[in-house]
């Protein structure tokens, strides 16, 4: 990467920071968002600390240290003598790169919480178009196992199958992922997901499917998941 090329990349970063505390946690935030929003894409080099440390007014240690925490979710790596680079795209690190861009927008957990609503919603309503008669029995076996649990765990078991057939039969594997990644980099948000869990909710939605119905499966999810059909409507 040339000199003009790194000046070009961290003007983001640097017009980002200028309410900055000069923390090693607040850069990590600011240089999670530069590298998570598509200013670098995987395999992009990092500029040197002594350069991010001039743009971003801050010291080489708290750069440093920035970075320590960055590498240490993977998503930069180093290079032996050859620098910092943006750590190629996996399904672990997409949902660690989530995590660390809920930090840096400093999400809410309920905004969390109505973004999975809205995925789950998309998802149940793209099976309801594309779901297979196996795809319905499917669903069928675990709505029933839900029903039968005799323990919580065994029908949390059972939603997770439900949900996971769902994203199955909607066929778009993007949406899948980004659904689970935001579970995994929101883990108290799932957990109370877990203790809400209703067969009745999954059976509205499982009937709306049947129906081939997508405008009401998408109503059933995200109602089922605390959004109300109202809100839903207005995301459409």
């Amino acid at each position: 990467m040339t000199t003009s090329e790194e000046t070009r990349n961290i003007g983001p970063a640097a017009a980002a920071g200028r309410r900055r505390t000069g923390s090693p946690e607040e850069i990590a935030r600011l240089l999670t968002a530069y590298v998570t929003t598509g200013d670098l894409r995987p395999g992009a080099r990092i500029p040197s600390e002594r350069r991010l440390a001039e743009e971003l007014g801050v010291g080489r240690t708290v750069v440093r240290e920035a970075l320590k925490s960055l590498a240490l979710v993977g998503l930069i790596e180093s290079r032996h003598g050859d620098g910092t680079y943006v750590a190629e795209s996996t399904p672990e690190s997409f949902s660690r790169a989530v995590e660390w861009r809920l930090v840096a927008w400093g999400g809410e957990r309920g905004d969390v919480a109505e973004a999975i609503a809205v995925l789950e919603g998309d998802l149940a309503a793209l099976a309801a178009e594309r779901r297979t008669d196996a795809d319905l029995l499917e669903l069928m076996l675990h709505l029933g196992a839900e029903r039968d649990a005799a323990t919580h765990g065994e029908r949390n078991d059972a939603h997770v199958a439900f949900r996971a057939t769902t994203a199955v039969a909607a066929g778009n594997v993007t949406l899948a992922s980004v659904l689970e990644a935001l579970r995994a980099a929101a883990p108290i948000v799932a957990a109370t997901e877990a203790l809400a869990i209703d067969p009745a909710a999954d059976a509205l939605v499982l009937d709306a499917i049947r129906r081939r119905s997508a405008d009401e499966a998408r109503r059933a999810a995200r109602t089922a998941r605390g959004l109300g059909a109202d809100e839903g409507d207005e995301r459409n």
